[in-house]
């Protein structure tokens, strides 16, 4: 009948739409952070530069949370990053799978053809208290709070792997400021 014919209908444009819409589909995995490690390499400029993971009650995932303080204003930086697969974990072999430089005085406008790597810079940005451009200032509490990725940012399908994203933040060439290095795990839902 013509009543019947409506939700079915509508059943139908509803698959349809998440079948050519997979972003909108449910996500069968979560993303966990592992292990992080943030260092100040440059004591002269960095005051402290440290970094955690916080486990959610009753293993609701978890987040990281982030603390830079500098000595001195930082008008001019750049960020390495580099993302790779651990493909050993005793000898913590990495495959790489992206690596790039930016100008990290312009990170808000950064705009790269991965869709992966805009989601999650905007997801982190959106959880600090970064300025919009350089400089960044002496003495003040640059944070991040609450930082986790969302597996809605990623495939539909992503297989049971971990990676090691790490970062490198430089005054020059050959001038580091800090680096963090964090692993994450990408696993099924219970």
């Amino acid at each position: 009948t013509m009543t019947d014919a409506f939700p079915l209908g509508l059943l139908c444009c509803l698959v349809l739409s998440v079948l050519w819409q997979p972003t909108l589909a449910t996500r069968d995995f979560e993303i966990r952070w592992r292990e992080i490690n943030c260092s100040v390499i440059d004591p002269a400029t960095a005051e402290a530069f440290t970094c955690d993971i916080v486990e959610m009650p009753k293993r609701q995932g978890n987040f990281l949370n982030t603390l830079l303080r500098l000595r001195r204003a930082v008008h001019r930086m750049w960020v390495e990053l580099s993302v790779g697969q651990l493909l050993n974990r005793r000898e913590r072999f990495v495959q790489q799978l992206l690596r790039i430089r930016v100008d990290g005085c312009h990170l808000i406008g950064f705009r790269s053809k991965n869709r992966i790597l805009n989601a999650v810079l905007k997801k982190l940005l959106q959880s600090g208290n970064y300025p919009d451009a350089c400089p960044l200032l002496a003495n003040v509490n640059y944070t991040s709070t609450h930082f986790a990725l969302n597996p809605d940012h990623f495939p539909a399908y992503m297989p049971d792997m971990r990676f090691n994203t790490k970062l490198v933040f430089q005054l020059g060439r050959n001038v580091t400021l800090i680096r963090a290095s964090v692993d994450a795990e990408v696993m099924r839902r219970p």
